[in-house]
This record gives C-alpha cells, sequence and structure tokens, in this order.
C-alpha cells in the first residue's frame, strides 16, 4: 500500500524495518492498561506479525496495521483496524512518545483513514476507550465519533462514515 499523507502525518503499511520499534512499543508495559493483551511479545512474534501483514488488506481482513509517520519520515505511533468484518471495524489508535502526543497527530491519523474508507465499503468506525485514558476520550469525541455506551470501565464511541 502507497502512504496515504496528510500536512503532518502519513500512513503506510508496516514494514520489516519496523520491527524493532513495534517490539518496544508492545513491549512497553505502561500502555498495558489501554488496550486488551497485557504480556510480551517475543521478537519471533513480531517478525511473524509484520510478515502477515504484508498480505492483508486494510478492508477486509480482521486486523491491520497502519504505522503512523510524520513529515520527517519518524514513526510516532500506529493505527489499527481489528475486528474488520468488511462493514464495521474498531479502531485503536497510539501515539507512543509524549512529546508528540496533543500535536495533532492522531486527529489526522483519523481523518486520513476516513478519507481511505470513503469509497469502500465499510460504515462504520468504532472505538472502546478506557474511561480514565482523557486524551484518547477526548480524541474520538474531537473526531467526530458518538458515544454510544459506558460500563464504567470503557466508553464505546462509533462514527457512522458518509459514502459519496
Amino acid at each position: 500500500m502507497a502512504p496515504v499523507e496528510s500536512k503532518n502525518v502519513k500512513l503506510r503499511s508496516v514494514e520489516s524495518s519496523d520491527i524493532d520499534t513495534l517490539l518496544l512499543w508492545e513491549n512497553d508495559s505502561r500502555l498495558w492498561q489501554y488496550g486488551d493483551v497485557h504480556y510480551p511479545f517475543t521478537r519471533e512474534q513480531i517478525e511473524e506479525f509484520v510478515a502477515n501483514q504484508q498480505m492483508l488488506s486494510y478492508e477486509s481482513d480482521s486486523q491491520f496495521r497502519f504505522m503512523i509517520v510524520d513529515s520527517d519520515n519518524r514513526a510516532i505511533g500506529t493505527l489499527d483496524l481489528f475486528d474488520n468484518d468488511g462493514t464495521t471495524a474498531t479502531v485503536g489508535i497510539l501515539i507512543y512518545e509524549e512529546s508528540d502526543r496533543r500535536c495533532g497527530y492522531a486527529l489526522e491519523a483519523l481523518s486520513i483513514l476516513e478519507q481511505m474508507l470513503q469509497n469502500g465499503r465499510m460504515m462504520m468506525l468504532r472505538a472502546e476507550v478506557s474511561v480514565y485514558n482523557d486524551a484518547s476520550l477526548a480524541l474520538f469525541r474531537r473526531a467526530g465519533y458518538a458515544e454510544v455506551d459506558n460500563d464504567g470501565y470503557r466508553v464505546l464511541f462509533e462514527l457512522v462514515l458518509s459514502h459519496p
């Protein structure tokens, strides 16, 4: 997949050169509270994940990961589509370095994703966010996602995609 970009960021496919970065990010236990995985990955697992990503499509496969890259071509985070049935998918986003957060990168990445999906079959994006993750709660609200459920632990957001 060719990179798709906006003013400050672009989304591109995961590459083998991302393995060390992904290994660091996935194994940072400080981040585990925000996701569903709470154990470290081996290098072999990350290598296999990256190899498998090269054969997937963001429009139809159950999980697809984009790298979020800044204007200096530096990987600053990831955007995942998962639980993807072809018409609805859940989105997860990470901006890794504290200094890169609250700079608008995540919002731009979500906007790029929405533009990419406009001409496809995808009808809805969802996000599940911990009630303690104030930055992500604000991000999805700012991006126009509607809050549809809050069980006291996680907030479920949905965005119906518009198609031309």
